[in-house]
């Protein structure tokens, strides 16, 4: 059995993240990162976790993955315009597209865009500084 520190992450550190699904055994194995504690006790533990959905049923699986999809369909509802609210209403999600975009075939700028946002202003400022030359701003 690992010791707890075994697992925990230093910071810096590159852990490579998997799913690995076996559709014969019906098992998913996932490797990730997860944050254990809260203020000075946080730490970060690289994990391994195996969900065996051996004893589900086909309804019973489609259940769980609709869990997956309200999650992640959450955050992009609370940042639209109040106005588009109705539109979300009644609204039909075309699962195999979202999967599709997660597998890294989002749209580059909206990409930047995303990442960009989550910087401080000085961090914005210095990273605009930097390209500056290059793309000619202020010319």
């Amino acid at each position: 059995m690992e010791k707890f520190n075994d697992t925990i992450v230093k910071v810096g550190e590159t852990v490579a993240r998997t799913t690995t699904v076996d559709a014969k055994a019906k098992t998913v194995t996932k490797i990730h990162v997860t944050q254990h504690g809260e203020g000075a006790s946080k730490t970060h533990h690289r994990l391994t976790w195996v969900f065996d959905f051996s004893g589900c049923t086909s309804e019973q699986l489609l259940e769980v993955a609709s869990r997956t999809v309200v999650i992640g369909a959450r955050p992009t509802f609370k940042k639209c315009p109040r106005v588009n609210v109705p539109t979300w209403n009644n609204k039909t999600f075309d699962v195999a597209a979202m999967l599709q975009s997660e597998r890294g075939l989002r749209d580059p700028v909206d990409t930047a865009r995303n990442e960009m946002n989550r910087l401080t202003p000085e961090q914005l400022t210095a990273l605009i500084a930097e390209y500056a030359d290059t793309l000619k701003i202020g010319e």
